[in-house]
């Protein structure tokens, strides 16, 4: 009996795909197992959507002011010499006023110590006319020493803990507001936003990815999501996921979870744990807890919290730095805040402004994402570009409006 070709070559795909499926099998079943015992996800019904608000964005920081230099006293800037007559009969008038008055006069010498405060006004007017003639303004501008500005400029430039612009200059009373605005700041409801993937991995990518926000009490979640590939045969799944607290300063993380799934293979789970004043690697290394620490998914969060409490940090030509957590490290970020870029979103073109960070992707296991935040919605990343080396990378545009939950009822009144 004579075999036909193709149905040999039919038969030897058959035995290829399950030598295949065979071999996958027993390298789960071989593979060590670990148990999963991340904390449950928390759940959030979203009931509206969030549009887009106008927002001004922040105006690039200033140049510093120029410090006056010491003025130059020439010939022509001295007084002439009946100037200095005047000037000396009019010191000399109030004293030969006092000389010529009785002791008894005035009680308890109350006319000799005003006129002795009339001379000192009359000699400290005419020493600022001087001064406003040798630098050319007014006693009490900008760059002397009664200006309201240096104090506030002295403060902000010498503020170490980051509270103050750090550029040199004032804030003024626009800024007071907000200060009073972020210090009023309400973390807002559970939050979803969803996203197209397109990427670059031995071949063009495709997939979906979420960013999960959610939050109950004091307690909160974030979650970042990505599948590659069919949504019911991924070729690769990746689960990030930060559990803490709220804190005064924004999100406390208490654990960090990696789960990373590739076709045919076991499931691969990293977790980082944050103790009081220490943290413990997905390697079991143990390393001190910076002030501020975030990890790889809290970073969003946190960053938009301080450009929605302080939006002067978002100006383009500033840096942003934050300690980080990941999964075998702990080190310093910097972002530099790049120009205004526009992001075409369901609600039409939004503006938005690029945080790149210094780090270069150079393949390794850490993955290097640059964020691109919009203030017309809530400071939320309306994109998400992940480098894992120069040519391999994953792309997250927001692909529909952002959801939110209803607003947590306020507590009942004790009447």
């Amino acid at each position: 009996m004579r075999i036909r070709r193709p149905a040999l070559l039919a038969g030897a795909a058959a035995l290829l795909i399950h030598a295949v499926l065979v071999r996958g099998l027993l390298a789960i079943d071989a593979a060590p197992r670990w148990r999963d015992d991340r904390p449950p996800r928390l759940q959030a019904l979203y009931v509206r959507t969030i549009e887009p608000q106008p927002q001004v964005l922040p105006e690039p920081p200033a140049l510093p002011r120029p410090v006056a230099e010491p003025p130059v006293l020439r010939w022509l800037d001295l007084p002439a010499l009946p100037e200095l007559a005047r000037r000396d009969e009019a010191l000399a008038a109030p004293l030969e006023g006092m000389l010529a008055r009785a002791p008894g006069d005035e009680p308890d010498g109350a006319g000799a110590a005003g006129a002795e405060r009339d001379g000192e006004g009359e000699e400290d007017a005419e020493d600022d006319e001087d001064e406003e003639r040798q630098t050319g303004r007014a006693v009490g501008q900008d760059g002397d020493e009664g200006s309201p500005g240096d104090a506030g400029d002295t403060a902000d430039a010498a503020d170490p803990r980051g509270h103050g612009r750090g550029d040199g200059h004032a804030r003024g009373p626009g800024a007071v507001g907000a200060r009073a605005d972020a210090d009023r700041f309400e973390w807002p409801p559970s939050t979803r936003l969803r996203y197209a993937l397109v990427g670059h991995w031995r071949g063009p990518l495709e997939g979906r990815a979420q960013v999960e926000w959610l939050r109950a009490g004091d307690r909160y979640q974030v979650h970042l999501d990505i599948v590659i590939g069919a949504p019911f045969a991924p070729l690769i799944t990746r689960q990030m996921s930060s559990d803490g607290r709220l804190a005064a300063d924004g999100l406390r993380p208490e654990r960090y979870d990696e789960r990373t799934r590739v076709l045919w293979r076991a499931p691969v789970l990293q977790t980082v744990h944050v103790d009081g004043d220490r943290v413990w690697l997905a390697g079991g290394r143990v390393v001190a807890r910076p002030p501020g620490l975030q990890d790889a998914v809290s970073q969003f969060v946190q960053l938009a919290w301080q450009f929605t409490r302080e939006p002067w940090r978002l100006a383009p030509g500033r840096v942003v730095t934050l300690p980080l957590a990941l999964p075998r490290r702990v080190g310093l970020w910097h972002y530099d805040v790049r120009d205004v870029e526009t992001i075409d979103t369901p609600a039409g073109p939004v503006q938005a402004l690029r945080l790149e960070p210094r780090v270069r992707a150079r393949g390794g296991a850490d993955l290097i994402p640059e964020v691109w935040y919009a203030p017309a919605l809530q400071y939320l990343p309306v994109r998400i570009l992940v480098r894992h080396d120069d040519e391999s990378y994953v792309d997250l545009t927001i692909d529909r409006l952002p959801e939110q939950a209803a607003p947590a009822a306020p507590p009942p009144r004790l009447e």
